[in-house]
């Protein structure tokens, strides 16, 4: 026979005591490790999270640093503009005969403290003050295109400047200026950068006067009046150049062997005048506007010795 198993009310409330609290041990124990996964991963995200924040940091302050690079530069170069607009705008040299007398030689002090920048400067605000502000009408029309009547062939000479020596103003001639005031013949191989101002200033701007001028002490003329015979070279580029007027040499050369080399280098420059003329002819697009009467073609000679100035027609 089974014995018998008394249980007592006690014994019961014991049992469910002692299972509730393994249940509240297991909950515990589940908390913990949960709560434990929790911390490690807030831990990681903490970790990363400031990494990131580095990584954030660093590119914040490249960025600050290029765009103060950025900044700084762009304000470099507004200030040069408003320099020279806010001086163009209030200066002392507005009367051109005080500043055209500066700039004459003898002036020591000019000469011994000269600043390019400055120069420049003031040249822009004299521009600006006699000229851009005083004609805003023809600026205005300017804005728009142009419409020069001459096309000048200056020399490069540095005293020889065809807008102060004939007044042209702005908008009134398409300027060309190299050693010599020379025009080589038509040739699509060769001085295409000669070929294509004239091209440019018939064909495009329908200039109806073409003006070549000459001066007195011309470097490029002295050049080629005394290369040697022999063809030797001095220079890499001059040399070949002047010999576009090498007909004017021979011209001068034997009709006035008995004047002086600096009298017949002034009259060489006169017929170097008439060389580049006579080449015009060359260009088809030149010819055509000779023959229908459209353009004139005309030689100048500047003389800065004793101040004068010939004007001529091409026979």
């Amino acid at each position: 026979m089974r014995p018998r198993i008394y249980i007592s009310p006690n014994s019961i409330w014991l049992q469910n005591y002692i299972y509730r609290l393994l249940l509240l041990l297991q909950f515990h124990h589940f908390f913990f490790l949960y709560s434990t996964n929790l911390y490690f991963r807030a831990e990681e995200y903490y970790q990363f999270s400031k990494r990131k924040g580095k990584l954030a940091s660093k590119l914040n302050i490249m960025a600050e640093e290029q765009f103060s690079e950025l900044a700084n530069y762009e304000c470099g170069i507004k200030k040069n503009l408003v320099i020279i607009s806010e001086k163009a705008e209030s200066g002392s040299e507005s009367d051109e005969d005080e500043t055209f007398d500066k700039v004459q030689p003898g002036h020591d002090s000019v000469e011994s403290c000269f600043n390019p920048v400055q120069k420049i400067v003031h040249g822009f605000k004299h521009f600006l003050s006699n000229k851009f502000h005083k004609y805003p009408c023809l600026f205005n029309e300017l804005k728009e295109t142009q419409h020069p009547k001459f096309l000048v062939f200056a020399c490069s000479d540095s005293r020889v400047s065809p807008s102060h020596i004939l007044n042209l103003q702005p908008g009134e001639a398409f300027m060309a200026r190299n050693i010599g005031n020379l025009i080589p013949i038509f040739d699509k191989l060769k001085h295409s950068e000669v070929g294509s101002i004239i091209e440019y200033a018939v064909q495009e701007l329908k200039v109806e006067n073409i003006l070549v001028i000459g001066h007195s002490r011309c470097g490029g003329v002295k050049r080629l009046m005394s290369h040697p015979e022999d063809g030797s070279a001095t220079f890499d580029f001059i040399d070949n150049w002047v010999n576009i007027a090498q007909a004017a040499k021979i011209k001068v050369k034997t009709e006035h062997s008995d004047l002086t080399f600096e009298e017949q280098c002034e009259i060489c420059a006169e017929e170097a005048v008439n060389v580049s003329l006579k080449n015009l002819h060359s260009y088809p697009f030149v010819k055509s506007g000779v023959d229908e009467k459209k353009i004139a073609l005309r030689g100048g000679y500047y003389n800065f010795v004793d101040g004068s100035f010939k004007l001529w027609d091409l026979e």
